[in-house]
């Protein structure tokens, strides 16, 4: 029956390209150009003087927002980013945020299964890693549960993405406590910036793994809309690996819905307000628990879950007029986790905030405040893991200021500060940052760049007070607390080439861990206890240049981070970064429109952790080629991905239960009507 219905989706697709094609002399929808958008065609009532400057002066700059809270060019930032544009997405041919953030420098990521991840920014790697934040338009995506961030049961879709921000470096002084270690915002793309009308895109692989996306956008008056939906069908690895003797059941099927509806109220004044939501049935490994990870003629445990998410928001905004500008914003998110191994709960989140910009003549000034109240509900079941309470209602109540002062004509100060409180330990803790930004030379626009932060990581929910069999809470842990220290330098030698250079020591302090321990000192079982176990330093660099060479776009980037585990009392169950990395992205636009599509990722010199086994030395590639037809209307894709590695196992030490998916075939058809 599943074959029947590959069968019948690829003569959909098949069909639905042969009357695309037949169409295409019809007529065609075409975008619309915004540089061809004069400038004395906007209402001379409200935004020609500063708007018109502001749009000169950031042509062709890539705007980044995510580092100080507002619109900033990127070579102006005061901390390295890495931004991933809607053509990098687009064009490489990957279904999911995870496989296309770890060919990018910022962010490491290793599949555990099909279905999990353990993701890392510098430093410790965890499957629930919660020392990052992850932003949807600048909306939290955490998990409320356990603080980390499904990145593929997202209520988001590719081909909606405008572009990913990822800020290398604490961002706590402006996003708050899981900006610990640095943070990831998805932007996504306005209604308005869309081709009018429905797009269809579809991916199928070697295996019948399916990925749709079905997106309806239109403008009309003063309103423009997007709805997009989606269905995802992936089957278990053990239906995949050739030649496996093991079993799995990390099959998975996703279910997805956003949408975002904009009003102009009028010249200054929009609202924004949207809804998603996206729901995931998923197997697993049949995993190990502790006692059979080392006693493995133990019997293993069957993992079966369902993970449903539900956002809501509602913004209004005022834009920059008579030098300030404002928003006013609610969102909810709304998480229910049923898992047979891990936990069953629910989690809900509502977030109140207000930010003032004001633009001064030597100060761009941004003064905020947000109200997040929580509430977290352990489900109770045989199987679950248990709360130490029932229920947990939470707030947290911050303020924070940003300040980017013009001191000099070729020296910009900034300045970061926050501080949070929080009910449940009725504490409260600051992040900060102070950063200098000089002009080194208007030849090759040198820049030089120096910054040092401080952050707080506070443990979520699920860390400190979740309790399963050989897992226990523990309530009392303190936060941990980062300083940090970043340098930069920059130079375009030509107009084809850019040039960027970063350098970052983060001292860690309590950072937590897991610690190992027998209940019975002589037959009892073993136990894991998070804690704060010790002090970590990690000492870094990486290099990248950038490549514009008209039909080519090219970037080559090498990091080396170094790890070192100061007075650590306890084993790390976690797999430590390479040292070593090194990647090249490259968008080449072939005649008769093609575009070929090529990521490459190379991680070497493995470390090793406590009980945890090191990854291998291994290379990842993935490459796309892409055929427009139609006058635009349609394209096709043909790729591969993880070209290097038949079956995917990257850990030594580790029998084939933790093989997964390796070199696969995919192709898509995408078409707008």
């Amino acid at each position: 029956m599943k074959n029947l219905n590959y069968i019948m989706i690829l003569a959909f697709l098949f069909s639905s390209l042969i009357s695309v094609a037949k169409s295409a002399d019809e007529g065609s929808i075409e975008s619309v150009d915004l540089s061809d958008i004069q400038m004395e065609d906007l209402d001379s009532d409200g935004l020609e003087g500063d708007f018109e400057s502001e749009m000169m002066l950031f042509e062709d700059i890539p705007v980044v927002y995510s580092v100080s809270r507002s619109e900033q060019a990127v070579t102006d930032l005061s901390v390295p980013v890495t931004i991933i544009d809607k053509d990098d997405i687009h064009y490489s041919g990957i279904t999911n945020v995870a496989d296309l953030l770890k060919y990018h420098p910022g962010v490491d990521l290793l599949p555990g299964s099909r279905n999990h991840y353990r993701l890392s920014m510098g430093g410790l790697r965890y499957s629930y890693y919660d020392r990052n934040v992850t932003l949807i338009n600048g909306r939290n995506l955490n998990s409320p549960i356990n603080g980390s961030t499904d990145f593929l049961a997202m209520p988001v879709f590719m081909e909606d993405i405008e572009k990913i921000e990822v800020v290398r470096g604490s961002g706590g002084a402006a996003w708050g406590t899981n900006a610990f270690a640095g943070v990831i915002n998805i932007v996504t793309k306005r209604p308005e910036d869309i081709e009018p009308g429905f797009l269809y895109s579809g991916t199928i692989n070697e295996f019948g793994d399916i990925y749709n996306h079905l997106r309806w956008a239109n403008k009309k008056d003063n309103w423009q809309w997007r709805m997009s939906v989606g269905y995802d069908d992936w089957c278990s690895t053990e239906d995949t690996v050739s030649g496996d003797n093991f079993e799995s059941r990390d099959f998975s099927r996703l279910y997805r819905i956003d949408t975002e509806a904009i009003v102009e109220l009028n010249d200054l004044m929009e609202l924004s307000f949207g809804a998603a939501y996206s729901r995931a049935k998923r197997g697993d490994y049949y995993q190990k628990d502790l006692q059979t990870f080392y006693n493995p003629y133990l019997p293993t445990i069957p993992v079966h879950e369902r993970y449903e998410t539900s956002r809501f928001f509602a913004r209004l905004e005022r834009k920059k007029y008579d030098d300030y500008s404002f928003h006013l914003q609610w969102f909810g998110n709304y998480e229910v986790r049923k898992e047979y191994f891990n936990n069953f709960a629910r989690g809900m989140e509502n977030d109140l905030e207000f930010q003032v910009d004001y633009d001064l003549e030597k100060h761009d000034l941004s003064l905020g405040t947000n109200f997040r109240h929580f509430i977290v509900d352990n489900i109770y079941t045989e199987h679950s893991n248990n709360f130490l309470s029932n229920k947990y209602i939470d707030y947290q109540a911050g303020l924070y200021v940003i300040d980017r002062w013009d001191i000099a004509d070729r020296l910009d100060l900034e300045f970061q500060a926050r501080g949070d409180y929080y009910s449940d330990t009725k504490e409260s803790d600051f992040s900060a940052m102070a950063a200098a930004i000089y002009d080194l030379a208007e030849e090759y626009k040198q820049k030089l760049r120096f910054s040092v932060s401080r952050a707080y990581r506070s443990p979520a929910y699920g860390w400190k007070y979740v309790t399963f069999k050989t897992v226990e809470a523990n309530p009392s842990m303190e936060n941990e607390r980062v300083l940090s220290f970043q340098a930069g330098y920059s130079i375009d030698p030509s107009e084809n080439v850019k040039i960027r250079l970063d350098g970052h020591y983060h001292n860690y302090k309590d950072t937590i861990g897991m610690t190992i321990t027998q209940l019975d000192p002589v037959y009892g079982p073993l136990a894991l206890t998070p804690d704060n176990n010790g002090d970590l330093e990690v000492l870094g660099a990486q290099g990248k240049v950038t490549f514009d060479l008209g039909k080519a776009e090219i970037d080559m980037w090498c990091s080396y981070d170094d790890i070192d585990l100061k007075e650590f009392e306890a084993d790390l169950v976690s797999i430590m970064p390479a040292r070593v990395r090194a990647g090249l992205n490259c968008l080449y636009s072939l005649p008769e429109n093609w575009v070929l599509s090529a990521n490459y990722k190379y991680s070497g010199d493995p470390r090793y952790s406590g009980n945890a086994d090191p990854l291998c030395e291994h290379s990842d590639m993935t490459v796309a080629l892409t055929k427009g037809f139609a006058d635009g209307n349609a394209e096709i894709m043909f790729g591969v991905q993880n070209i290097f590695s038949d079956d995917y196992n990257l850990y030594q030490g580790i029998d084939e239960i933790q093989y997964t998916v390796g070199r696969t075939f995919f192709g898509r058809l995408q078409f707008r009507f």
